[in-house]
């Protein structure tokens, strides 16, 4: 008699992770710069968090087990919640919010 165990694979070990840089990020890129961030600190903004960087960073998080759901939930809840009423106010972070929307809705499965 042969006794099978079912083993449960773990295919994203580190999905909960992801998913908070995933939101991390997006918040930074549409937050923008601010006006008392030190020069060594816009500088790396300017480096990390342009679009293209965005793009490829929750490309990396989808790939690692954020589901497509799970960000336009993300990004729903940025419009919505009260949270989040001082980026809402300001149409360059919705703007940016936007641009990323479209991102994932075209180009993330």
């Amino acid at each position: 008699m042969v006794l099978l165990l079912k083993h449960e694979s773990n295919n994203y070990p580190m999905r909960d992770w992801h998913i908070k840089h995933m939101q991390n990020t997006i918040i930074k890129y549409i937050t923008g710069l601010s006006d008392s961030m030190p020069s060594w600190k816009a500088r790396q903004y300017m480096k990390f968090y342009n679009m293209a960087n965005v793009q490829k960073t929750i490309a990396y998080d989808a790939k690692h087990g954020v589901s497509r759901e799970e960000i336009l939930a993300f990004i729903e809840l940025v419009r919505t919640h009260p949270t989040y009423c001082d980026l809402q106010g300001n149409k360059l972070s919705m703007g940016n919010l936007n641009a990323i929307e479209k991102y994932v809705k075209f180009n993330i499965n």
